[in-house]
């Protein structure tokens, strides 16, 4: 099962962030724009987690790192 890592980088003045997502040779695979209503940074890194690991998954791998970038 391969390891995949994500990263999330907050965008200014906005509720929402970019999740970038590698995979285990640090190839890009694949990236999103998430939204919360909040616009907290801390729900926004909670839904980046659950959209990078749902990313991870559907790939065929897992979530193995997810920092900011």
């Amino acid at each position: 099962m391969k390891t995949y890592s994500a990263t999330i980088e907050f965008l200014a003045g906005q509720s929402a962030a970019i999740v970038a997502l590698t995979d285990p040779s640090g190839e890009w695979a694949g990236a999103g724009r998430i939204e919360v209503r909040s616009g907290r940074k801390v729900d926004l890194y909670e839904e980046g987690y659950r959209y990078a690991s749902i990313s991870a998954q559907s790939k065929g791998g897992r979530l193995g790192r997810y920092s900011r970038a």
